[in-house]
């Protein structure tokens, strides 16, 4: 395990390389084209020069410097973006101050538009097309391909238990094997250290009668598995035992006997926060180039990423993706971003979705202008990479954490009532438009009053928050789990029949009813009923809605813990149900 930092540094410097080739590619590709697009400022500029000056000639030019302002400072071209940028700033000042234009005015244009042409005779060598140095990175990139190094290997929802007796803890890996984890026992710590050089698991959860009492001071010590969620079972609770598990690299620690829902409650606190879903950016670039470009940089920092490069087919995306912030350029032809996130901010559901806006434009009042339009920051060109992935990251986190205290049931975590509605409703448009399945399903505790009444709410809160954490580790990260209301939920299942809905439940049934409940000493089980309803069986999110109803009413009336698929509109319920029990 002494080896897992070096691992750690491979694929750091692996992704590193390869984001190193795609940026040399792309410079490369737009050195290529570069020729095209001065050969088009030359000739607005020729239009301009001969006093045929128009109001869209001069704006049309404006665009392409602005343009090549950006690309040229991102690729390196720091002269030729500066130039670009003298000659956009006095041509934009022209216009807005609607003056006559004298002899002076063009004199000094032409001087502009000199300086921009001699900085990319200077700059670019275009027979050898040379490339300046990546302004983002501060070492020089090779021309090599390097060879993909492979990855550490991991294996998803694995838990390492070392224990020195393996019947103190049956219980807890019987109970953990049913919230979807798979538990890997070692009695010695050689063969643990062993697999973790080979495998990194989830989480780790060890016996402190196997530390040893030779442990280095905390200030100079890193456990070589520190990065990994570690729990410490224990037979006292000292502070000196405390503090040796600490340095062992310990986020929690339990005493046996120990209640075992509550470390699986902390197995999940510290592996959720691990696996969050990745964050889903939508990038609005006019220049192909610059668009392809942040798209690498943001999938290599573990984000989804859509790019697109036309403003105008904006909408799509924004129903389909669901993005959790809109990356967008200011200037772009036909329509700017100004435009753009007005249209977006005028539709209800996307009012909170953060839009950062990526220009060139560097005087202040432009861009609290565009501020003032819907953004909620402004980026300016070029930006490093490091720049732009922690300004996106800290972007998302803030509008996830006020989003969630919105949408999201206090209780359990799972989206509110309205909000999973909202889901439905979607998702079903979004299969009408696909010609795909979606089924919802919704499902209710059995008996749950009688829970409350005999070992009170707090007990009660207990089983609502451990199903709720069932669904969600045992369902896809693209079903979308909802609170319906009281001991009721509701899941949504894009892409999926209502048959294979069942078998998947049914597996989530079965292991939700084995789960051991405590209260007080005492142990219980509990378990729930489903009722499911499938589009295109049924064609909007109510009919949906109402079919999973009175097919979960049926599954209670039949005697309940049992899942019962409504039929098709054209037969009535009650007559021809599939159902599925144990």
């Amino acid at each position: 395990m002494s080896n897992d930092n070096d691992h750690v540094a491979l694929q750091h410097h692996q992704k590193m390389e390869h984001l190193r080739a795609q940026f040399r590619q792309l410079r490369h590709r737009y050195l290529q084209q570069l020729p095209e697009t001065m050969e088009s400022i030359g000739l607005l500029w020729a239009l301009i020069s001969e006093q045929q000056w128009s109001r869209e000639t001069v704006q049309t030019l404006i665009y392409k410097l602005h343009s090549l302002s950006g690309t040229g400072a991102t690729f390196g071209l720091t002269t030729l973006s500066q130039s670009a940028r003298a000659f956009e700033v006095y041509l934009q000042a022209m216009l807005e101050r609607y003056i006559t234009l004298t002899d002076q005015h063009f004199q000094e244009m032409e001087g502009l538009y000199a300086n921009l042409h001699h900085a990319y005779v200077v700059e670019v060598d275009i027979p050898s097309l040379s490339l300046p140095a990546d302004p983002s990175e501060s070492v020089e990139l090779d021309t090599d391909e390097q060879p993909e190094i492979p990855a550490i290997t991991s294996q998803h929802r694995l838990i390492f238990l070392l224990v020195q007796n393996q019947t103190t803890v049956r219980d807890l890996i019987a109970q953990i094997g049913y919230f979807g984890y798979t538990v890997q026992v070692f009695s010695d710590t050689t063969s643990f250290n062993y697999a973790l050089s080979q495998v990194t698991p989830t989480a780790i959860i060890r016996d402190t009668a196997l530390l040893t009492d030779e442990l280095p001071m905390l200030e100079t010590h890193v456990a070589p598995f520190s990065h990994i969620p570690t729990i410490f079972l224990a037979q006292q609770g000292d502070f000196q035992s405390r503090l040796k598990a600490v340095r062992a690299g310990g986020h929690a620690y339990f005493i046996f006997p120990f209640d075992v829902s509550a470390v699986i409650d902390k197995l999940d606190e510290l592996t959720i926060r691990r696996e969050m879903e990745p964050h889903r950016i939508l990038i609005v670039e006019d220049e192909k180039t610059l668009a392809e470009y942040y798209l690498e940089v943001l999938r290599r920092a573990g984000m989804k990423v859509v790019a697109i490069t036309d403003p105008f087919s904006v909408m799509r995306p924004l129903f389909e993706f669901n993005p959790d912030l809109i990356l967008m350029d200011v200037f772009m032809p036909g329509c700017t971003g100004l435009e753009v996130a007005t249209i977006i901010r005028q539709q209800e559901a996307f009012v909170g979705v953060p839009i950062v806006f990526l220009s060139a434009e560097t005087r202040r009042e432009k861009q609290l202008i565009a501020m003032h339009y819907g953004g909620d920051d402004f980026l300016t060109k070029p930006i490093t990479q490091e720049h732009l992935i922690s300004a996106i990251t800290s972007r998302v986190q803030r509008s996830r954490a006020m989003r969630a205290s919105m949408v999201r049931d206090g209780l359990t975590g799972l989206l509110n009532h309205t909000t999973i509605k909202e889901h439905l409703d979607r998702e079903v448009k979004l299969s009408r438009r696909r010609l795909a399945q979606v089924t919802l399903a919704l499902i209710d505790l059995d008996h749950f009053k009688r829970v409350n009444d005999t070992y009170g709410h707090y007990t009660g809160d207990r089983v609502l928050k451990s199903l709720s954490r069932l669904l969600q580790q045992r369902l896809r990260r693209t079903d979308i789990i909802g609170r319906y209301g009281g001991e009721e939920f509701a899941v949504i299942m894009p892409d999926t029949s209502t048959d294979y809905a069942v078998r998947v439940l049914n597996q989530i049934r079965e292991g939700f009813a084995n789960i051991r409940q405590y209260a007080d000493g005492n142990e219980f089980a509990v378990t729930f009923s489903c009722g499911i309803a499938g589009y295109p069986g049924y064609e909007s999110a109510p009919q949906l809605v109402r079919a999973a109803d009175r097919a979960l009413y049926l599954a209670k009336h039949q005697g309940r813990n049992r899942i019962v698929v409504a039929p098709s509109v054209d037969r009535p319920l009650g007559l021809q149900v599939n159902q599925s029990r144990v």
